[in-house]
């Protein structure tokens, strides 16, 4: 019995973190911020010559990641002309990316619901610190994996493999999409990410605590 409570604490050391990013990366992605902060910051509408504004582009992405709208389409003017901004192939990839998030979003709902039934089982259990210990580690976890990923770009990590499988091939090259979210806004989304998690961490941390307070017979 007290190597399958081990088990299921370990579980919840992996699982906390991936619940945390899962979070954060969902949130930040369907958000315009990161779109708005990353388009200002890097003037990218002006060296392209592209006439939309960084928030117009910002609250495009947004909108159709959140399904505001059901195309992703723009029409704007563009290397001297009038037209559709993002190719057909721009916009499969863009609906792919929707895809993903859907589907990550599906995986963290389960996540939650396997985490409850974890704990609520431990509790039951009167393994209260353990769950404690277990968060410990987990805020652990996610520490070494911030380190290692936000260390990554200065080895190169981030380039267009990366690129390529988060948001698919049609980001990477001379693409409008591959100049918009090129390596510098993958860069920053990883920051952002970072900053997200580590709160949704801390607020899992409190909910955590209060299911698993020792309650007191007397109050003085």
């Amino acid at each position: 019995m007290k190597v399958i409570r081990r088990i299921l604490a370990g579980l919840l050391i992996v699982i906390i973190p991936c619940i945390a990013i899962g979070i954060s990366a969902n949130i930040l992605t369907r958000l315009p911020d990161v779109y708005a902060f990353q388009f200002t910051k890097s003037q990218i509408t002006e060296e392209i010559e592209l006439t939309a504004k960084p928030a117009e582009l910002a609250a495009l992405f947004s909108s159709y990641l959140q399904g505001k709208i059901p195309d992703f389409e723009l029409v704007s003017e563009y290397q001297g002309r009038e037209q559709q901004i993002f190719t057909m192939r721009e916009q499969i990839g863009m609906e792919k990316v929707k895809q993903h998030l859907n589907w990550l979003l599906l995986i963290v709902m389960l996540l939650i619901s396997l985490s409850i039934i974890l704990i609520y089982w431990l509790i039951r259990r009167g393994e209260k610190e353990l769950i404690r210990t277990a968060y410990k580690y987990a805020v652990l976890f996610l520490g070494i994996f911030w380190l290692w990923t936000l260390l990554a770009p200065i080895k190169g990590f981030l380039g267009g493999s990366v690129l390529k499988l988060i948001f698919g091939s049609s980001f990477v090259g001379d693409s409008l999409l591959g100049l918009l979210l090129s390596r510098d806004f993958l860069v920053t989304w990883f920051y952002f990410n970072f900053i997200a998690s580590s709160i949704i961490l801390f607020i899992l941390g409190n909910i955590i605590w209060r299911f698993t307070k020792e309650r007191r017979m007397f109050v003085y």
